[in-house]
């Protein structure tokens, strides 16, 4: 977890700069999970960029977004102030150990987070834990390339970063998972009826849509993702 003040800032960074497309398609995503109305429940939300955009293109949701870093949850608030954005409560929370009722959230969304925890099947329960029974769930994160890659690829996908950042995208890459151990994970956890998916080769998730069947509908002029990534990154809509 990003305790400190610089690591958060340098997230923030690279959330705005390099990483919005790959943001841009995974609030799509949760778009199109299903939830057009209700309780949304963004775990890990670092800077804050995913909940805000999300509201941007749905103010109705009632968005609740949780960070254990509270040099990651000041910059949230600082960039909800910037973008004059409302109806998200940002709140220090542990992702092992969630401070909401069972089944009171409509749509739970989690990215690049796993990573960063202890007890990753703790934060799967836990985000089952707190899904209603017709609920949706996104959740995903970087994949682990094999080591002989590493190399290659910080070159090629952490294009462009600074010596700071390039370190810890290696250190991010080199503590997440890949596609069997997630696997495995989910088995050991509680969630029930999602499914696996591999986004490009770069990242790894976990989905369940909702019962409900209310997606959103997103212009052409909102979509700001491009064609290419678009194919590779965009769940949905169910």
């Amino acid at each position: 977890v990003m305790d400190e003040e610089k690591e958060a800032e340098a997230y923030d960074r690279l959330s705005k700069e390099f990483l919005f497309w790959i943001e841009d398609a995974f609030v799509e995503s949760a778009l199109n999970m299903g939830v057009g109305q209700g309780r949304v429940l963004d775990i890990g939300t670092g800077p804050g960029l995913i909940p805000i955009k999300l509201h941007q293109q749905n103010p109705g949701l009632e968005i609740h977004a949780v960070d254990m870093s509270r040099p990651m949850l000041e910059i949230a608030r600082s960039n909800q102030k910037a973008y004059s954005v409302e109806n998200i409560e940002f709140s220090v929370g542990d992702a092992q150990s969630l401070q909401y009722d069972s089944d009171s959230f409509d749509l739970v969304v989690s990215h690049s987070l796993m990573h960063h925890l202890p007890d990753p099947i703790a934060f799967l329960n836990e985000a089952a834990r707190v899904a209603k029974p017709d609920g949706a769930i996104l959740i995903r994160d970087i994949r682990r390339p094999p080591q002989i890659l590493m190399g290659f690829w910080v070159s090629v996908f952490g294009r462009g970063y600074d010596g700071y950042m390039e370190n810890l995208y290696r250190d991010s890459l080199q503590a997440a998972y890949t596609r069997s151990e997630l696997d495995m994970m989910v088995q050991q956890s509680r969630l029930e009826d999602v499914v696996l998916k591999s986004y490009f080769v770069t990242h790894i998730g976990i989905e369940k849509s909702s019962a409900k069947g209310e997606n959103n509908v997103i212009s052409l002029a909102d979509c700001t993702v491009p064609g290419p990534i678009r194919q590779s990154y965009v769940s949905g809509p169910y």
